[in-house]
């Protein structure tokens, strides 16, 4: 590595070199990152100055420092951190509320921006979805064929606010059975409509399933 950093304005730096190696990967949610004698000697930085920058990071939610076990990464981004801390204060149907508004989007723009390949890759995770033999293994499709399109959207802050709000959707849809009917449809209607482009049909495949949640979250009381 031996990466010198340039004195100027070094802990900030620091703190974006730190940062760069959560966001693109290299460092996941998890894992522990080298320790500072290390840290130290790559970046040729004192202790202090890299101490300031780990704290930093510390504070808005990506490294957790645990004494006498070392440094490790609890976020991949502070838009991580924050949206959780906002969704864990809001109720199942503001999150759906939220998502519908981001579906609407993402739908359209993966209409006119999605690949063939993209294309085929939804294809095939319907697939999974349909051929899903227990509820554990249609919720890990049914994430990826969200996820996918998302990422057809081509607008990577649109697909990480969705994907942080996601998880938590996901989540609630699994402990209140609200997936039964869609383990039939498995979004079919919604993918046929990408693959033709059709940003109005799609748009209401979004809507449709949407308001089926929604409808359910107010007869449960949820």
């Amino acid at each position: 590595m031996n990466q010198k950093i340039e004195r100027t304005t070094l802990s900030k730096q620091v703190y974006k070199w730190l940062e760069e190696k959560i966001r693109c990967g290299e460092w996941q949610v998890g894992d522990k990152i080298p320790s500072e004698k290390q840290l130290m000697e790559d970046l040729e930085i004192g202790r202090n100055t890299l101490r300031e920058a780990v704290q930093a990071l510390s504070q808005v939610g990506l490294l957790e420092v645990r004494q006498g076990h070392g440094t490790f990464v609890v976020a991949d981004s502070s838009l991580h951190v924050v949206l959780q801390e906002r969704v864990s204060h809001s109720s199942l149907l503001e999150i759906f509320e939220v998502r519908h508004a981001l579906e609407g989007e993402i739908v359209a723009l993966a209409c006119m921006r999605r690949t063939d390949e993209e294309l085929g890759m939804l294809f095939a995770l319907v697939k999974k979805c349909q051929e899903a033999t227990d509820m554990d293994s249609f919720v890990e499709a049914d994430m990826a064929l969200h996820h996918q399109i998302a990422l057809c959207s081509k607008n990577t802050l649109l697909a990480d606010m969705y994907a942080h709000l996601f998880d938590k959707i996901q989540m609630s849809i699994m402990h209140s059975a609200l997936l039964n009917e869609d383990r039939l449809t498995s979004h079919v209607a919604l993918i046929d409509a990408i693959s033709k482009k059709d940003v109005k049909k799609a748009q209401q495949e979004v809507d449709l399933y949407i308001s089926l949640y929604k409808n359910r979250i107010s007869n449960k009381g949820f």
